[in-house]
């Protein structure tokens, strides 16, 4: 198991969080039966009309949320997934999945340059972990292909 990102110390933590977000989300709809995996994955694909590349928010997180939105958006962002990050980072239900990953998702605001894709897995020997996503890529290809050669995409060594 990976030690690394893990946002909440203990499991009773990351439920408290997941029922104080559930229950915000009920009385702020005035839903009683608001489902916050599925507020969630709306909310975070949304985001994606704005900036191609929010996936990298999600750092470690990013497959484990890509297949909660899948679970609503089947057709969202393409087939390729990380099964190791995804197995990792996946929480017991999709909103303990979609909360820790917003909590890593500030941390990363705060930590992180803005399209950084290279983690540190600290905790399990040092070992770096490149975040990448062929759907996304083909985005920023044709977006550099738009623009021309002078545009940088680090994401060359994908191809």
């Amino acid at each position: 198991m990976l030690k690394s990102f893990r946002m909440f110390e203990t499991q009773e933590e990351w439920d408290n969080e997941v029922a104080k977000f559930q229950a915000g989300l009920r009385k702020n709809l005035n839903d009683p039966n608001a489902d916050l995996a599925e507020h969630g994955a709306r909310i975070i694909k949304a985001r994606f009309a704005d900036n191609m590349t929010h996936y990298l928010e999600f750092g470690v997180y990013w497959f484990a949320v890509k297949k909660v939105i899948q679970k609503y958006y089947p057709d969202a962002f393409g087939d390729y997934f990380d099964e190791e990050m995804l197995t990792e980072y996946s929480g017991k239900t999709d909103a303990h999945t979609l909360v820790a990953a917003e909590r890593f998702k500030d941390f990363y605001r705060e930590t992180y340059f803005q399209g950084n894709r290279e983690f540190t897995l600290e905790e399990d020997d040092d070992r770096e972990y490149y975040l990448s996503d062929p759907y996304f890529h083909s985005f920023l290809k044709a977006e550099r292909e738009f623009f021309g050669d002078d545009w940088n995409d680090d994401d060359d060594e994908d191809e």
